[in-house]
């Protein structure tokens, strides 16, 4: 093992033996109440000081859960030390693993392909990703409904059934939210807040409380965690024991000791199983968002061990991501009665293209990929060799497709569009003045996507194609048709703008690019049009989604849209998006 690699073993065996002294609820508890109640509004608190939040919470937990032996401690705020000691441990492994990656950065003569390597390998273990439950549920419908049968005859559930448990899940952890933090709407307790004039404490203050606040209120501080916990029982009023007990067994985690988890940058159990089963019998959702996904994955892993369903999933699972991805377009142009769709579509001979739409002077040319992007290795050689390969077999191969059909439209001569070996349509490219290639992916790429200079081969004079997740692509449609009057038309100015920033721009989701446009469109425009600028894209840009999510962002069966149309609409003026590190 190399000295960086020591290191890294020695400070994540330490962290692991910390974190092992406390008990599981308390620990668990503690964290997760902070994964859903962020505390960035306390800046000198120590969970502040985690780069990751998210990622990093949910490796403590998993740590403390698959420990070998644990004790009995309490987590709580008066361990503030040494929860900022295992901050600054986690920022070193991070730091750790970049120098890994990056090497001596004066010597390595690959150090783009190392950068490249460094930057996907963070993304893929320490980043986060915007995502919203409708989608995930949504995607489990499509891809996993088709094998119900199958589904059901291993398991005794149906997809539907699943789906129901997810939606009732949520609206339990809702009721119980509400009830645990019923204190905070009383009058009396608005009044306490809103009282600082006097001299009194805050303990004399509760002091003066009626009792049933005062009550709900120590309830609360006793087990800040309540929303999260449920017992089994909860869902028998609708759904029997048996199915729960299935589902259960699905997407819960036992926590049994396992030395074998011990790195940062390693599959976390939590993330296949979000749901943890305490010792009092009681279940925990730390990361209960996760649940469609976890499903997920878990009917994705059963069904390829199953006879003649591997090769069978695989591409339905492709032919889904087609059908979602003209779905959102056709969201995007609403009743436009000027925008023409072409679905397995051919240009030349035996070459079938995905889709082209046609508006106007515009023409949209689109393929999807649903290849997996694989955990980078360590390694960095083998890692970025991995990267590479993958990228090619997707995002290159796409475009590749896509610039089939650009060249007919920079030619001088018109070309049939042909579906089911028939003309249905003959292009005159000379009425097209915009053309845009778009590559839509099944997974997230990091900044191999974002900034497709990095690894995509093209002519100097070709344009830039667009490479975006599906669910990124889905939200940033829902917000434009929020915001503007003709999302169409600020749609084609993004992409005429994004295509010029290749190569002198860095962000590790596509969605802090996006956010951007919605949130600060000047500025992202004014950025762009500078050929002479460098940006890097601050992930609080994605904040803007959430923001429009709250008053309902448009998702087919959003959750609670009731409430939500109820709620004031957030003002333009609140909705600022920025770059950081802009230089002219």
């Amino acid at each position: 093992m190399t000295e960086i690699e020591l290191e890294i073993e020695r400070l994540s065996k330490k962290v692991k033996k910390e974190v092992s002294q406390f008990e599981l609820e308390s620990f668990a508890g503690y964290l997760t109440y902070f994964i859903k109640h962020r505390p960035d509004g306390l800046d000198d608190h120590p969970l502040n000081k985690f780069r990751s939040k998210l990622k990093d919470w949910l490796y403590l937990i998993a740590l403390n859960a698959l420990a070998e032996k644990r004790g009995e401690e309490i987590l709580g705020l008066e361990n503030v030390d040494l929860i900022s000691g295992w901050a600054d441990d986690l920022n070193k492994i991070k730091d750790l693993y970049q120098q890994q990656s990056l090497g001596d950065i004066d010597n390595v003569a690959d150090l783009t392909n190392r950068f490249i390597h460094q930057a996907s390998f963070q993304t893929f273990f320490d980043n986060g990703s915007l995502s919203y439950m409708e989608q995930d549920i949504d995607r489990l419908k499509r891809v996993f409904t088709r094998f119900d049968k199958t589904i059901e005859k291993l398991f005794g559930v149906t997809v539907d059934i699943i789906v129901r448990w997810i939606r009732y899940a949520e609206e339990v952890s809702q009721r119980k939210f509400r009830e645990v933090n019923s204190y905070q709407g009383t009058k009396e307790f608005q009044e306490l807040i809103l009282n600082i004039d006097d001299n009194k404490t805050f303990e004399q203050k509760l002091e003066s409380l009626p009792d049933s606040v005062r009550d709900a209120f120590d309830k609360f501080h006793e087990c800040t965690h309540a929303e999260f916990k449920f017992r089994k029982e909860e869902f028998y009023a609708q759904f029997a024991e048996k199915t729960t007990v299935r589902l259960l067994g699905m997407v819960a985690m036992f926590p049994n000791p396992d030395p074998k988890f011990l790195f940062y940058a390693q599959a976390n159990p939590i993330e296949q199983a979000p749901i943890m089963i305490l010792p009092t019998g009681e279940l925990l959702h730390v990361y209960q968002k996760q649940l469609p996904i976890a499903f997920s994955s878990f009917l994705y892993r059963l069904l390829l061990n199953e006879p003649g369903i591997a090769d069978k999933l695989r591409k339905h699972r492709d032919q889904v991501l087609e059908v979602k991805t003209i779905e959102v377009f056709k969201k995007l142009f609403g009743q436009a009665k000027e925008a023409f769709f072409y679905t397995n579509y051919r240009v030349e001979h035996n070459t079938e293209q995905d889709i082209l739409i046609l508006y106007k002077d515009t023409a949209l040319i689109i393929e999807v990929k649903a290849s997996k992007f694989r955990e980078p290795f360590r390694n960095p050689e083998k890692g970025f060799e991995r990267i590479r390969t993958d990228f090619k077999d997707a995002i290159q191969y796409g475009y590749d497709q896509c610039l089939r059909v650009e060249d007919k439209f920079f030619s001088d001569d018109q070309f049939d569009v042909i579906e089911n070996d028939k003309v249905i349509h003959t292009v005159n490219p000379k009425r097209f003045n915009h053309i845009f290639s778009i590559i839509v992916t099944l997974e997230r790429w990091g900044p191999v996507q974002t900034d497709l200079n990095l690894l995509l081969k093209k002519e100097p004079e070709e344009d830039f194609p667009w490479s975006v997740y599906i669910d990124d692509l889905e939200t940033f449609v829902l917000a434009l048709k929020k915001q503007f009057n003709n999302p169409v038309a600020n749609f084609t100015e993004f992409l005429r703008h994004r295509r010029r920033i290749h190569g002198r721009m860095y962000a590790t989701d596509e969605m802090d690019i996006c956010g951007t446009y919605i949130s600060n469109k000047n500025l992202y425009l004014k950025m762009a049009a500078n050929n002479g600028a460098s940006m890097t894209f601050s992930p609080e840009n994605q904040g803007v989604f959430d923001e429009l999510y709250y008053t309902g962002l448009g998702f087919e069966d959003e959750f609670f849209i009731d409430i939500k149309r109820k709620r004031r609409p957030i003002k333009k003026d609140r909705i600022k998006g920025y770059v950081i590190n802009a230089k002219k």
